[in-house]
């Protein structure tokens, strides 16, 4: 795990980087050195940009592509005939936690019977967590704060309130704030995956090859780790109340694809407690978006 503030290479930033270096010397293969070097400039240059963004245009994402991935740029464009926006997060692995956290949030705003359903679907997972063997000191910090964010979202006038959100964006810049709740929320999703091993053991077996105990502690837990399909799967498990779709965008001539997690009890909820989201991705990371 690296120390909160700091930003390390990972495998993505420097194998990118090693492309761009040896794109730009041509024949000349760069050093080791130079390869991380370039990776750390991207890492900071991420660093720079808020931990969420304020809502921007599709037609921002597409921008990204044009000139460099044709097939990205026409699934865009498909994508934009069902939504209109996107909230980017920052590119440092937490993108998915992140972004569930705060598509969460921002939909739970000026729904109070929602709100209710989620704190009482986290304050019920915290002692599953001290079942589990988490320390409760650990974690009942970033715990309540989340509380208190569902809190502030049931007092909000009426649902997506304007100034609510721009109180939202602006608790989940705080990097203290924020990051102590994607440490909760990792904390939930390994706890999920312990509790449903024997479901998801094949899964980490045929894309880690290792055992479930080695994928939590090595890519569930500590922070900056991207996210895969079983960790999905295992937070949109605990929480229940939030049904995630994810509109995977390939570099390929493949059709875009929807996978849409959500519990297998979400059915027994009643539609006024539950929460819809969408994200978009791409080759490493995830945004939020918005619908027509």
């Amino acid at each position: 795990m690296t120390a909160e503030g700091e930003q390390q290479p990972d495998a993505a930033d420097v194998a990118n980087a090693a492309a761009e270096a040896v794109a730009t010397e041509g024949d000349d293969r760069p050093s080791d050195a130079d390869i991380i070097a370039h990776a750390a400039s991207i890492r900071d240059e991420q660093a720079q940009r808020p931990l969420v963004g304020s809502r921007e245009p599709l037609s921002s994402l597409m921008d990204d592509f044009v000139g460099a991935a044709p097939a990205l740029v026409s699934k865009c464009e498909a994508l934009a005939k069902s939504h209109s926006h996107v909230r980017r997060m920052r590119r440092d692995g937490n993108c998915f936690f992140r972004a569930f956290l705060f598509g969460l949030l921002e939909r739970l705003i000026g729904r109070p019977e929602a709100c209710a359903a989620a704190k009482k679907r986290f304050g019920d997972y915290g002692k599953k967590l001290v079942e589990a063997g988490y320390q409760e000191f650990v974690f009942e910090d970033a715990l309540e704060l989340l509380q208190e964010c569902i809190d502030k979202c049931a007092g909000a006038p009426g649902p997506m309130d304007e100034s609510s959100v721009v109180t939202l964006e602006s608790a989940l810049c705080d990097a203290v704030t924020s990051n102590h709740l994607v440490m909760l929320l990792r904390m939930v999703a390994s706890c999920e995956v312990s509790r449903r091993a024997e479901f998801f053991e094949p899964f980490i077996q045929g894309a880690h090859d290792c055992d479930v105990e080695s994928f939590r502690r090595r890519f569930v837990e500590p922070m900056d780790e991207e996210s895969d399909h079983v960790v999905m799967s295992a937070l949109s498990e605990a929480v229940c109340c939030a049904e995630v779709t994810v509109e995977y965008l390939s570099a390929d001539q493949a059709a875009a694809e929807a996978i849409q997690f959500k519990a297998e009890d979400a059915a027994q909820l009643d539609e006024s407690c539950r929460v819809h989201m969408t994200m978009v991705y791409r080759p490493g990371h995830f945004d939020l978006l918005y619908p027509q």
